[in-house]
């Protein structure tokens, strides 16, 4: 009974369901006697696995130039993350929202774009920063500057005095 039951958990497969039960429960108990040799690690593997674990070892005490100096070691560098605490965390939560902040007054303030160019600027700052928006706008956009004229190219002024001549 306890061969029925485990041979299910051992040999689950899609491809095994056409596969006679007797037939599985005969692999299952094949495996239980010969498991010794069965699940057996190569040597050449285990040697690896050690090598490569000597070698991330090295490189969390030893600096990293020296390491790839090591013509054995790893063919991937592998990066560490270090934990932040909440007070950093926060910080620097707070010195994204000032960045953010000096970005959208600087969008407001910048005499070379014009209103349209400004409106849709805006737009997509306050779909993307509601927050950030609502809090240095409350009613909605700010009051923009209406952009002066440009200047006319000099071409077209001499292209208008030419016309006066006729």
């Amino acid at each position: 009974q306890l061969i029925d039951k485990f041979t299910d958990c051992v040999i689950r497969h899609r491809e095994c369901d056409h596969v006679s039960k007797v037939l599985q429960e005969r692999v299952f108990i094949f495996l239980l006697d010969h498991s010794s040799s069965v699940f057996i690690v190569h040597e050449d593997l285990k040697n690896e696995v050690l090598e490569k674990q000597k070698n991330v070892d090295l490189l969390l005490k030893v600096p990293e130039k020296k390491v790839q100096n090591n013509p054995k070691s790893l063919k991937r560098q592998y990066t560490f993350c270090k934990q932040v605490t909440k007070h950093e965390f926060e910080e620097h939560g707070l010195d994204t929202e000032h960045a953010l902040l000096g970005l959208l007054r600087g969008i407001v303030a910048d005499k070379n774009l014009d209103t349209k160019e400004k409106r849709k600027k805006l737009k997509q700052f306050q779909k993307s920063y509601p927050e950030i928006f609502s809090s240095q706008f409350p009613n909605g956009f700010p009051p923009l500057e209406v952009a002066k004229q440009r200047k006319q190219p000099l071409l077209s002024g001499a292209l208008n005095r030419l016309r006066n001549l006729r």
